[in-house]
Parts: structure tokens; C-alpha cells; sequence
């Protein structure tokens, strides 16, 4: 309500005085705000500039409930009313940010306000794969400050077959397996889930190659591994062919060897139907 003599604007909910400088009642705090000089030039027009020339009050709706602080919080919302479009949307914009902070200090207590800011830091992982011919073995490490904090390692020798003088292969399903129980390990020691494991780093066995079928997931042969030498002949074939060598090191880099996964995936293209 406005005492007499006052005019309530219904857009702004502000007061102004039709007949003097008294503010409204109910104790709301004024604001005065002095207008546009101009009104006040002789032979000036009794209408809107007069009236904008006289001091406006504006009064706090009466539906909030200010506390000692809250003035402070809700500095936006006594800001004299803006004069430009954009002046306007950055006022709009201030006041909601300061209604949703005083909301939020309303609605919380001041025990869950205080554990919300202050709440230790939740703990994220960086996990390692070190996946060898006789283990397989992750840690774990602080994504923050690196240092480690939980690992697991599982034997993995027992895996590896000699079917022939100079071959050596190891069972693949026996490899992902190892590397599972690795990290359920590691997981487990720290605490911690798969969720909490921010990226992973991986090192395998070399030059080892094994093929896996596309649709099922299943490997089509045992993990050929680094150091076999079955592709003797294949290495030689591909020599005589190419011309020598070192002819594919402008291509690859590397030369023709029983070595490189390369020559190991073109013996298994030839001699396992599979493939």
C-alpha cells in the first residue's frame, strides 16, 4: 500500500511522490534518485520531464524477508532502474544471480552449506597397463600429483608354447585375462571403481601381433610373439621382392626382419585359413 499522495507504478513497484518528498509507508527503505537538469529550465513543459525532475522512491517488495545481511547480497535490486537495453539485461541478470544465492542460503543450512564449499578433494586415477611375455601388472597413480597408489600383478610364463624349434607363441584370450585380474587388483587395493580412473596408459610386448575376428572378439590365432623366428622364409621372400633389406625404409622406416609385426601378420595372412 502507498500512504496518500503517492503514486504506485505497477511495472517497477516503486513509489513517486505527487505532493513532496515523504516516503511511502511501511518502512521500506528510499532510494532518490535526482533526473534529467533540463526539467527545471524556464518556459519547460509541466508533463513527464517535470515529473521525472522530482525525487522517485523505490520501495523493497514486501513478500521478502531481509536479514542483517542479506541488504548486501541483494545489492542489485536497489541499483537504479537502467537506462539502455543492455544496461537493463545485465541488471536483470545480476538480480537473478543474487535471488538464487539468497535462495540457496535459505534453503541449505548453514552445516550443509559449509560442507558443499569445503569438502575434500575426491580422488581420480590415472591407471598403467604393463602387459609383458611373463606378467602383466597396472598401477595406479594420483591424476593430481603422480604419485602411486595401489598396484597388481599376475604371472603370465605359463601362457607361453613352443610348439616348434624357434617358435614362440602365447594364448591371447590368456593375455586379456591377465590384464583384467591386473586391474581388478590394482581397484580394489586403492578403493576404487573403473569410474574413478581418469585415462590409461598402455606398453605391450614389442612387436608381438595376434588377430582378432572383428564380429566376435575371439582371436583367430595364438599371440605371435616378439621374438619368434617362423617367419624366416617370409622375411626372405619379402627381401628378394622389394630389393633387399632397406628397400621400405623411405616408406616405413624400418627394414625387412623376422623382427617387426609387419612380416609376422604376412606369414599369418598365408598360413592360417582363418585369417
Amino acid at each position: 500500500r502507498a500512504s496518500p499522495g503517492h503514486r504506485v507504478s505497477s511495472s517497477l513497484e516503486s513509489l513517486t511522490p505527487t505532493g513532496g518528498p515523504r516516503s511511502a509507508a511501511g518502512g521500506g527503505q528510499a532510494r532518490a534518485v535526482k533526473r534529467d537538469p533540463r526539467a527545471h529550465e524556464p518556459g519547460g513543459r509541466e508533463s513527464r520531464a517535470r515529473r521525472q525532475s522530482k525525487l522517485e522512491v523505490r520501495q523493497k517488495p514486501a513478500h521478502f524477508e531481509w536479514g542483517a545481511n542479506r541488504g548486501a547480497i541483494l545489492e542489485g535490486w536497489h541499483s537504479p532502474q537502467p537506462t539502455s537495453k543492455r544496461a537493463s539485461a545485465s541488471h536483470k541478470r545480476s538480480a537473478a544471480m543474487a535471488l538464487a544465492a539468497h535462495s540457496l542460503s535459505r534453503l541449505l543450512r548453514p552445516r550443509q552449506l559449509s560442507r558443499l564449499l569445503c569438502r575434500p578433494r575426491e580422488l581420480t586415477y590415472l591407471a598403467s597397463i604393463d602387459q609383458g611375455t611373463s606378467s602383466s601388472r597396472v598401477v595406479l597413480y594420483d591424476a593430481a600429483t603422480l604419485a602411486p597408489v595401489a598396484s597388481h600383478q599376475v604371472e603370465l610364463q605359463s601362457a607361453t608354447t613352443n610348439p616348434r624349434p624357434g617358435w614362440s607363441q602365447m594364448d591371447a584370450k590368456a593375455i586379456v585375462k591377465s590384464v583384467d585380474d591386473a586391474a581388478a587388483g590394482a581397484l580394489q587395493k586403492a578403493g576404487a571403481t573403473a569410474a574413478d580412473v581418469a585415462g590409461v596408459g598402455i606398453t605391450n610386448q614389442r612387436e608381438s601381433t595376434v588377430v582378432w575376428d572383428a564380429r566376435t572378439g575371439e582371436p583367430l590365432y595364438d599371440c605371435v610373439l616378439w621374438h619368434d623366428a617362423r617367419t624366416r622364409g617370409t622375411a626372405a621372400s619379402i627381401k628378394a621382392s622389394v630389393g633387399g633389406a632397406d628397400a621400405l625404409r623411405p616408406t616405413c622406416g624400418l627394414p625387412v626382419s623376422t623382427y617387426f609385426s609387419g612380416v609376422k601378420l604376412k606369414w599369418l595372412l598365408d598360413e592360417v585359413p582363418a585369417i
